[in-house]
């Protein structure tokens, strides 16, 4: 196989070539999906996990990179937990919201674990993402909350102070510094004081990618963000060309972000050893 690679990258125009490998790679990742989902429909995997609804192999890799069912369901359910004990470790209740929003929901995976666990009895729940088809299953499949699509531009379908908390897992850690304008509508649907959790890649991630090349390492203390474009070839996960990867530090969210909203906590490394997770609170106009 390596061999006939070799050949047709010698042979081929390079425009070509890459049209063909990313077109092969789409085949064989779509037969892979496949092949999946018939093994765990014969193993009979989503019975062990409910009440959690589970979508197809191809959704559950798009947003988090592995097929296996048991991962996705364990993933979502510690984020669900990470989000409550960061809010009661900050003198919140998750079961005081009366309305909530995850912001780039996916399908779903963190607001089941929400909702199931949920003590509020009045408590509606709410996700959007970019994401046409995963929002159309979780739409059939997830009767419990109200999904939306949303685009590139800052434009939610939720009315002025609507939601007392929002959360966004991974959003802006994928979001260069112009998509930043969605800081406003995030502002705008969320009530008088209400609360923002959002993650980022900080020190540690940057630590990791600039590992080896100290130049770009300071440049990216000096900017106080560093934005790496998605490649454009193998794109695993499906998702939108500018969604690249970005990494921020403390110092640049909280001058950038000061303009609608005060930081409560910054917590480095608080979503799965990782990822950087930051407590904000709406200003008061």
């Amino acid at each position: 196989m390596q061999i006939i690679n070799s050949i047709l990258k010698f042979i081929l125009p390079f425009r070509v070539y890459n049209f063909l490998k990313l077109s092969f790679f789409k085949i064989i990742s779509e037969v892979d999906f496949i092949i999946s989902d018939i093994n765990i429909f014969l193993n009979d995997e989503k019975k062990k996990f409910k009440p959690h609804v589970i979508p197809n192999t191809k959704r559950r890799y798009q947003v988090h990179g592995k097929k296996d069912v048991e991962s996705f369901v364990l993933n979502g359910e510690s984020n669900a937990i990470t989000i409550k004990n960061y809010l009661k470790k900050n003198s919140y209740n998750i079961n005081d919201f009366d309305k909530i929003l995850d912001w780039g929901c996916g399908p779903g995976k963190v607001l089941q674990s929400i909702y199931i666990n949920s003590n509020n009895p009045k408590q509606q729940l709410f996700g959007t993402d970019i994401s046409n088809l995963t929002i159309s299953w979780a739409q059939k499949n997830l009767r419990f909350a109200n999904f939306n699509n949303n685009g590139i531009d800052p434009v939610l379908p939720y009315e002025d102070n609507f939601f007392g908390f929002i959360y966004g897992i991974s959003v802006f850690t994928h979001l260069d510094a112009e998509h930043e304008v969605w800081l406003k509508e995030l502002s705008r649907v969320l009530e008088n004081e209400g609360v923002l959790l959002l993650t980022f890649h900080g020190e540690h991630c940057a630590s990791i990618k600039f590992k080896n090349n100290i130049v770009e390492h300071k440049k990216f203390h000096n900017d106080g963000i560093y934005f790496s474009e998605p490649p454009k070839i193998n794109n695993r996960h499906n998702l939108p060309e500018f969604y690249g990867s970005t990494y921020h530090t403390r110092k640049y969210i909280e001058q950038k972000f000061q303009k609608y909203f005060d930081i409560i906590d910054y917590s480095e490394r608080e979503i799965r050893n990782f990822q950087d997770a930051a407590l904000f609170i709406k200003k008061s106009k």
